[in-house]
């Protein structure tokens, strides 16, 4: 059953991606986009950790498979939601989207001009905080000499403003739809980009390191304008995966000297934990968080995320013991969980690492119980809206999709408040900025065909 139950969730999530593929002939569909992400974690992955029985020994074999019967009718819901029928008429050929076909118009024209400008500040905006960041910490070296290390900034909102470099790139992407990358286009989104990826290369970091990859690879196949087709589309997020994990694997080596990591590893041993080090792993502390949540019935029923939405953009500086005076407790240590090491000893006879990650099922269940199974096809059915208004309308819709499945890395590895979080930074900074520079629905604007006019 333990076996079962990974195997079942890996072949559903296979089976909906396929189908989605071959009804719409769009591997950025969200069904075929998130499948390795979410089979890999929730199917191949615990497949790998019992491939001995020592998952199913260190957990218990009735509790894992509680768990992983309610990961199982998670996903599937999650799938299904993204693959409901879609009653409005999608663009016909292989067209990425209406953009291509508006861009050709004489306000298309002008507003390539506008897109570059608004491309431009959010990439800069992004820049600067990165390296003011880099600079209170005393520079690049002093930064990422230590493990998960980076820069720092006494304000939240310097410190997330490097997320406005995954819009910015796309956006850029956007302006070369239909004409391709030069050399100078790749320089740019490069430089765009580098915040990002030079946290996730030299602070190893699995997020930002596998979204700046894809949102490389994805920046490409904008320029091009052309669908993407399913092969390309394995190989890029199958390499892109490849090259997070072993990047991940060599943490060890590269902070040997850092407590937190412990002595010299490999790709190997990053890969196939022994059973010493099971406790220590992400999937082990996704069913062991809603174990401990549903053994104290601790359900938090929206409240962290009230606290993530009303009471976190409130600057420190005007609120220094905002978290300590709402009573967040899970927000003043490492433990999302909010449980004791001598809770966690009570209900699983070990205790989960400092700042592990739970995923986005267990993180879900933990404040809603078997309720979280509606926010679960709420996401994959937000994800299918995303999808449909950047095949139907393109321009902003189409940064803002790409940037959320990209985002989707930290469903099967972090959280749901991970990735919504930073969704929500990207959408308001980019439709704000958007709405500033470009301005309203470019199809209530656009004239007649450019003829003559100076290519951008």
């Amino acid at each position: 059953m333990n076996d079962l139950l990974p195997l079942l969730s890996a072949l559903i999530i296979s089976g909906f991606a396929l189908y989605a593929y071959y009804r719409y002939r769009d591997a950025f569909h969200p069904a075929v986009f998130t499948a390795p992400l979410m089979a890999g974690g929730y199917g191949i992955w615990p497949l790998i950790l019992n491939r001995d029985g020592d998952l199913a020994r260190l957990i218990g074999d009735a509790e894992l498979a509680s768990v992983q019967t309610y990961y199982l009718v998670a996903l599937v819901l999650f799938y299904l939601a993204m693959v409901l029928r879609v009653r409005k008429k999608l663009p016909v050929g292989d067209s990425l989207s209406p953009w291509r076909e508006l861009a050709n118009t004489v306000e298309g024209k002008r507003t390539r001009a506008r897109l570059l400008r608004l491309s431009m500040i959010l990439g800069f905006l992004a820049f600067a905080a990165y390296w003011w960041s880099i600079y209170n910490v005393g520079g690049f070296s002093e930064a990422y000499s230590r493990y998960k290390g980076g820069g720092y900034s006494r304000s939240g909102y310097i410190g997330e403003a490097t997320l406005l470099a995954y819009p910015a790139a796309l956006i850029y992407a956007l302006t070369r739809q239909g004409r391709g990358f030069r050399v100078v286009d790749w320089m740019l989104l490069l430089l765009i980009i580098s915040p990002n990826l030079f946290q996730g290369t030299f602070g190893v970091r699995r997020g930002p390191l596998f979204i700046s990859l894809a949102t490389i690879f994805v920046s490409w196949i904008v320029a091009r304008g052309r669908l993407p087709g399913l092969f390309r589309t394995g190989a890029a997020i199958g390499s892109i995966m490849a090259a997070v994990g072993f990047v991940w694997s060599q943490r060890r080596t590269w902070f040997r000297g850092d407590s937190d990591v412990g002595g010299a590893g490999g790709l190997g041993t990053s890969l196939l934990p022994d059973a010493d080090q099971l406790s220590q792993n992400d999937y082990v502390s996704g069913v062991g968080s809603a174990m401990i949540t549903d053994y104290y019935n601790a359900f938090f029923w929206g409240k962290r995320w009230l606290v993530d939405v009303i009471i976190r953009p409130i600057p420190k500086q005007l609120w220094p013991e905002k978290y300590k005076d709402v009573g967040a407790y899970w927000k003043e240590g490492a433990n999302p969980t909010g449980f004791s090491e001598l809770d966690q000893l009570n209900v699983l006879g070990f205790h989960l690492p400092a700042g592990h990650s739970i995923g986005v099922l267990s993180d879900l269940y933990s404040e809603w119980w078997w309720f979280a199974l509606i926010f679960v096809f709420l996401l994959g059915y937000f994800l299918r809206w995303l999808w449909v208004q950047h095949r139907t309308v393109g321009q902003v819709w189409t940064a803002l999709f790409l940037a959320a499945i990209g985002l989707c890395v930290y469903l099967p590895s972090q959280s749901f408040s991970a990735w919504y979080q930073r969704f929500m930074i990207m959408a308001i900074g980019t439709m704000f900025a958007w709405r500033w520079v470009v301005g309203r629905d470019l199809r209530q604007r656009a004239e007649r065909p450019a003829v003559g006019t100076r290519p951008f």
